[in-house]
């Protein structure tokens, strides 16, 4: 008996004769191996931990590493601690340490309301009659050279980022001297009302890896970095050094 071989196999299968003896063609043996060699292969490559590819040359041993945007660190591998290796500039940041907004007059308009309000080009509406929210003024946001009337477009910028100061020396303070860095109203620039999603762009990152959209700006913002680092004392890397000296002879 004869069996023809189906139209997707490249070579004759294994049939059995008139004698009930089972007959075998060797080349469709090598071609099983070699169907079977590449689906193994796929199998491997479709089983591979996520921490193998997901980012590539950009992941610890722990299959973990730092946003290059927010500076947060975190896992792939879903099994692993989430705290950062010891040793590394962030082992230890926690937002909670700079503390919330403030009141410190005591007014009831916190650090972000006091900033929309000296900021505003006009003056500010406030929700209710006690004065404590802004929900409208005129903005001009330095970052893109926009204006805005809404507040809630806005965020409240630390201009050098609270964990950018940490790394460059904020490690060392207080929890209070973190919440008066957190909180600065007596440099005005330390503090500016800014489109949020510029703001939100910008993360973490010093001027060596982020500047505002405005190039127009450039100057002036890389000149305020470098009067709050000095103010408070804070490092300047390489890079980041670099850069900012390049603006400021343009």
């Amino acid at each position: 008996m004869n069996f023809r071989a189906p139209a997707w196999t490249l070579s004759p299968p294994v049939w059995i004769d008139n004698e009930g003896k089972v007959n075998s063609n060797p080349a469709f043996g090598q071609h099983v191996m070699v169907v079977m060699k590449r689906f193994l292969i796929w199998l491997v490559i479709c089983l591979m931990p996520v921490t193998c590819w997901a980012h590539s040359g950009g992941t610890n041993a722990e299959g973990c590493h730092h946003n290059r945007k927010t500076g947060e660190y975190h896992c792939h591998n879903k099994k692993k601690h989430l705290a950062p290796p010891q040793g590394s500039p962030s082992s230890t940041y926690d937002r909670k340490e700079f503390g919330r907004w403030i009141d410190a007059d005591g007014d009831c308009q916190d650090t972000r309301q006091e900033v929309l309000i000296e900021e505003s080009r006009i003056p500010v509406t406030f929700k209710t009659a006690r004065q404590c929210r802004v929900i409208a003024g005129e903005w001009h946001d330095p970052y893109t050279g926009r204006v805005f009337t809404n507040p809630s477009l806005l965020d409240v910028d630390h201009v050098v980022p609270l964990k950018e100061a940490f790394d460059s020396g904020a490690k060392a303070w207080s929890r209070q001297k973190k919440i008066q860095f957190a909180n600065d109203l007596d440099n005005q620039d330390h503090l500016i009302a800014v489109y949020r999603s510029a703001n939100r762009s910008k993360g973490a990152r010093d001027p060596a890896r982020w500047l505002p959209p405005n190039q127009a700006y450039h100057r002036e913002y890389v000149t305020i970095w470098l009067e709050i680092k000095k103010a408070w004392r804070l490092s300047l890397d390489s890079e980041e050094a670099s850069v900012i000296q390049r603006i400021l002879k343009e």
